[in-house]
């Protein structure tokens, strides 16, 4: 039965529109000032999955040599590969697509967030991050569809920037930093002169001319080898390796937030494949100059401009703005920004033409 379950899914039309799969990296920590305890973990995951589960549900176990790291692989198919990393437990699993994670959400969920859970282990805001990784494939033979993605990316500046996250630490957003800015744009100007026929170059210039060494990032934090590495939103260190890495996301909450942003970003670029021209540059939402104490942990945007940027990203793709609220920048949503733009004139008229569409294709 789950052999045909999964034919289903991956014959559907649907599941094939963008050939493209995700491998998250959900993180844990605890609400004390105590280090997690990734052989605790490992050990809850045992008890959890092994000895507590009947025949033909039981998890298989292998040691890594990267030790501590220990993956468990499902007898549906799917594994998780249980670490520790600087700080935090981090848990890696095979690339899937949106749908096999959808259908597989709840097994996973009880797997992994349980686990963490039951041992006071938590998805925690600057203890790690909800990194996103997308199978360079899509792009390898698509250039204008990667080139697109990246613009898009980089005019909704909200995205790094208080909507998927703002990490000052880890992944900072290319748009803070003029010479940033500066080296970016070159290198989309280069591809649209037709200087690049390859995805994997221009990713690599990209990398190259954007990761500008003599401009302080916002917070100085590690050493200059390491920040050189992770100090951007986007991570294209990795494309030869077949993967590109989102890296400004708030650890996830669930996998159901999981599940609901990587079906964001899929049919975000379902709607830039039908654009047969290159995007043009230009952000949505203007970053304030920086004030080092006030932006290390507060996004330099205004909130209502970012939520209006948001809102029009997310309806374009074609999805709900209910279904991504909840994971926006907290202080947002502590703040009363969340219910101050929904309540706004823009919102409601958006709304409204939103629903009357539906009802008029409903006819």
């Amino acid at each position: 039965m789950r052999i045909i379950i999964l034919l289903i899914i991956l014959l559907s039309p649907r599941a094939w529109a963008i050939d493209i799969e995700f491998g998250p990296e959900f993180t844990f920590g605890r609400l004390d000032d105590n280090p997690p305890d990734v052989r605790m973990m490992q050990g809850r995951m045992d008890v959890h999955l092994i000895r507590g589960q009947e025949k033909g549900a039981k998890f298989r176990r292998k040691v890594l040599s990267t030790d501590p790291a220990v993956r468990y692989y499902s007898p549906n198919g799917w594994n998780a590969t249980v670490d520790d990393d600087q700080g935090v437990i981090e848990v890696q699993m095979k690339p899937m697509t949106v749908e096999l994670f959808e259908h597989f959400k709840n097994d996973i969920q009880d797997a992994i967030f349980a686990s963490a859970a039951n041992i006071d282990h938590w998805p925690l805001l600057w203890r790690g991050g909800g990194h996103i990784n997308l199978s360079f494939s899509t792009f390898k033979n698509n250039p204008l569809l990667f080139r697109n993605f990246i613009v898009d990316c980089y005019n909704h500046n909200e995205l790094f920037m208080g909507a998927f996250g703002y990490d000052t630490h880890n992944a900072m957003s290319w748009n803070v930093h003029p010479a940033r800015r500066a080296g970016l744009e070159k290198t989309i100007e280069l591809f649209d002169h037709g200087n690049y026929f390859s995805a994997v170059n221009f990713a690599e210039d990209l990398e190259k001319n954007v990761n500008v060494t003599d401009v302080e990032p916002v917070m100085l934090w590690g050493t200059e080898e390491l920040r050189i590495q992770k100090e951007f939103a986007i991570n294209f260190i990795w494309v030869r390796e077949g993967r590109l890495e989102i890296r400004a996301v708030r650890p996830q909450a669930s996998v159901d937030v999981w599940v609901r942003q990587i079906r964001l970003i899929k049919k975000r670029l379902e709607y830039l494949e039908k654009l047969k021209e290159p995007l043009a540059i230009d952000p949505k939402v203007e970053v304030q100059p920086i004030d080092l104490e006030k932006h290390m942990l507060e996004p330099p945007v205004n909130p209502q401009d970012a939520m209006k940027a948001f809102y029009t990203y997310v309806t374009e793709a074609g999805e709900d703005w209910a279904d991504h609220r909840d994971y926006l920048w907290p202080k947002w949503g502590w703040d009363g920004e969340i219910k101050k733009f929904e309540k706004s004139y823009w919102f409601k008229k958006r709304q409204s033409e939103k629903c009357e569409k539906r009802l008029a294709g409903a006819k």
